[in-house]
């Protein structure tokens, strides 16, 4: 790239040096009808092309300009019978040798500014470069700023707020508690929508739901939820962007709501967490929201048959528990007995 753009700037320069030195000639020659100019003018006019070129392209310019010149000079000498040793003789005078040097001279100053210019189009360069990748700070700082000035504001919850949400979740009401754990989860987390789903005769069934979860409904789906499925399979709490079959239709965050002896109850999960739920430190706060509804909801039973004991059996495919870990019970009902 740098080649050929190399060579198309020289080619430029040629070009121009060939126009001004065949516009100089004919000024030369319409002066002086006889000789090109040869022996009236002094110094030639073909120098004015030359310092005209030299002062455009520094350097570069003389050296193309300058032979160019001097060329299209003896080309046209010989044209009107001149001998090349004559012009040569006649550009080897003190006045064209005068103008030599103020060609050099001109080159000189071109070159500096030349070198002045290209310094500066780099300094520009890394500037826009530095402007960009500012730029681009800037708007994550301004994305970092918002995230932050919701949680601060989340944080401000009045003393009334959290004494209302601590004497549900710790009452002896399930569906109060359940509601609680969704209110300090939703205004803990920033989430659009939550769900409380507790072991039933079916498996996993929502308790309690806040927010839209899918535009079918409330806690539409949620059976289909992988996140929670994975939640009641490892009873551990998961993110949605670790597990690999994870779609846009499950929960971000998912926590398992544990017995005091580390049997499983239900799962809290959220959807609509800033960042996607990526945030470990969202994790954590749902994990211990879920751990303080528990006591509560162990005091909910719905009736056993069946159909409970296959559901709850289901989900514990491919989850062998470990050693000193009991297995996950096929309804809360079971937990209370």
């Amino acid at each position: 790239m740098r080649t050929s753009k190399h060579q198309g700037s020289l080619r430029g320069i040629v070009i121009e040096a060939v126009g001004a030195a065949v516009a100089a000639i004919g000024l030369a020659s319409m002066l002086a009808p006889s000789g090109i100019g040869l022996g009236t003018l002094a110094p030639h006019p073909v120098w004015l092309a030359v310092l005209v070129v030299a002062a455009r392209y520094g350097g570069r310019g003389l050296a193309v300009a300058l032979p160019v010149g001097w060329g299209a000079l003896m080309i046209c000498g010989l044209g009107q019978r001149i001998a090349p040793a004559l012009v040569m003789q006649r550009l080897s005078t003190g006045a064209e040798l005068g103008a030599f040097a103020a060609a050099v001279m001109v080159g000189w100053i071109g070159s500096t500014h030349e070198r002045r210019q290209a310094d500066t189009q780099a300094r520009l360069a890394a500037l826009e470069q530095r402007c960009a990748a500012d730029q681009a700070a800037l708007a994550e700082l301004q994305r970092s700023a918002l995230i932050l000035r919701a949680r601060a504001d989340r944080l401000d919850t009045s003393l009334t707020f959290l004494r209302d949400v601590a004497s549900r979740l710790f009452g002896r009401d399930p569906d109060a508690a359940a509601q609680a754990a969704l209110d300090l989860a939703t205004a803990r987390l920033g989430a659009r929508a939550a769900v409380v789903q507790v072991m039933g005769e079916a498996g996993l069934a929502p308790l309690a739901s806040v927010g839209v979860w899918t535009p079918d409904g409330p806690a539409a789906g949620v059976a289909d939820d992988r996140t929670a499925v994975a939640v009641a399979r490892m009873r551990r709490p998961m993110r949605a962007v670790d597990l690999p079959d994870a779609g846009p239709g499950d929960s971000d965050l998912a926590a398992p709501i544990l017995s005091p002896r580390g049997a499983l109850i239900g799962v809290l999960a959220v959807r609509g967490v800033p960042q996607g739920g990526a945030s470990a430190a969202a994790l954590r706060d749902l994990a211990v929201i879920a751990s303080w509804s528990a006591a509560a909801l162990l005091r909910a039973e719905p009736e056993h048959d069946a159909s409970a004991e296959v559901a709850a059996a289901a989900l514990e495919v491919d989850a062998v528990p470990e050693d000193g870990e009991e297995e996950t019970p096929r309804s809360i009902s079971q937990l209370n007995a």
